[in-house]
């Protein structure tokens, strides 16, 4: 999984869209697997597996 370190700016406005959207939408910029960093905190984004979906 890749990671991606953040500044404070790009930081703050993850977090704004997080609460006030999608995660699809907040995270569009970045492709995922992917881990986005700032300090100690972060945020892993990862697509679904549509396996559970399947006719198996």
């Amino acid at each position: 999984m890749k990671e991606i370190e953040v500044n404070d700016d790009e930081w703050m406005r993850i977090k704004h869209k997080l609460m006030t959207s999608t995660v699809e939408e907040a995270l569009s910029d970045y492709t995922a697997p992917v881990r986005i960093v700032h300090g100690c905190e972060y945020v892993t984004f990862e697509r679904g597996n549509d396996d559970s979906e399947s006719d198996h």
